[in-house]
């Protein structure tokens, strides 16, 4: 895997060891070598589910750009999620509704993870309600759809003990994704007048892992991109190896996440709808990267938004009831 771009100030923040992860013995020993998700000896019946992540082997690690409401660091993107994608672009979402859990951050505290709570406060945020708020819909929909992260898959369960796992697994890999610094390295920086394409954006973007990623935008704006990764063994081993997602993820129904406009020199402060592009439902079945590349043409970043710069195209696809979807 090419070398992560990790930030300085990123950086000063560590990552997991394998005492702060708790490197959880499993009840199934997984014999030889770690089977890399998506590949032909993940199929396979004798491989268990706690050895190798599936049917969810394709990762994505998601980030947002939020700039109304401002949301994180001004020198850093946000998580969105880390979401176990099938190999072929389908999805499962919402596995196990009896691990649904609530107050998460208790939960994090009581597995020796208050650091790690304080980091997402502060870098894992909504931008219509409470950081928890997010962290609970990204656990229940996602998290619970890892299939080496079942409860079965430990010998020393208790719990909520995967899901302080699961944060702690997406927030590390984060640390190693700098988007920010990417684009800042490639001269992609804010500007009020200055138009970069999509195709610079994403050859910035590919020096993080070597690989191709996503860009997703709303109304002419960049506000999120698409990491991928498959996962040698369990996820609580963290051995990501980077990937292309464009030949496998489709469209979905939360593809692109929509968010609020900036009130700009580019928009009126009383707008209420929000402009952005959706596709029709004959295109959902589309490869995403082809979609957001209609979308994406070029980008202008304006710097005139509250504390935190915009990335914007400067074209409008229509507009709809101002929602997130998250």
């Amino acid at each position: 895997m090419a070398a992560f771009i990790l930030s300085s100030a990123l950086a000063a923040l560590p990552l997991a060891n394998s005492a702060s992860l708790g490197m959880l013995s499993k009840l199934e020993t997984c014999s030889g070598d770690a089977v890399t998700s998506c590949s032909s000896g993940a199929d396979s019946s004798s491989v268990s589910a706690c050895c190798v992540n599936k049917p969810g082997g394709q990762f994505l690690q998601t980030q947002f750009w939020d700039t109304d409401p401002v949301t994180g660091p001004d020198n850093s993107w946000t998580i969105h999620g880390l979401w176990p994608d099938h190999c072929d672009g389908g999805y499962d979402e919402g596995c196990d509704s009896s691990r649904e859990y609530s107050d998460l951050t208790s939960i994090l505290e009581e597995n020796g993870k208050s650091d790690l709570a304080d980091f997402m406060k502060e870098y894992w945020q909504s931008n219509n309600g409470s950081p928890e708020s997010l962290w609970e819909h990204e656990w229940s929909t996602h998290g619970t759809c890892v299939s080496t992260l079942e409860p079965d898959c430990y010998s020393d369960y208790k719990e909520g003990k995967e899901a302080a796992d699961y944060f702690q697994i997406v927030v590390d890999l984060f640390k190693k994704l700098d988007t920010y610094t990417a684009l800042k390295d490639a001269g992609i920086t804010p500007s009020s007048s200055k138009t970069y394409t999509s195709a610079e954006i994403e050859s910035a973007l590919k020096k993080v892992t070597g690989k191709d990623v996503v860009i997703s935008c709303s109304n002419s704006e960049l506000y999120q991109v698409y990491y991928g990764f498959f996962a040698n063994g369990s996820l609580i081993d963290a051995d990501f190896v980077a990937s292309d997602i464009s030949e496998f993820a489709e469209i979905s129904s939360y593809y692109p996440t929509p968010i609020a406009p900036c009130h700009s020199l580019l928009f009126t402060p009383t707008r209420q709808t929000l402009p952005r592009w959706w596709p029709s439902a004959s295109e959902y079945a589309q490869p995403l990267v082809n979609i957001i590349h209609r979308c994406c043409g070029k980008v202008l970043l304006t710097s005139t938004c509250s504390s935190r710069p915009k990335l914007q195209l400067p074209e409008e696809r229509g507009q709809i009831p101002a929602q997130e979807l998250i």
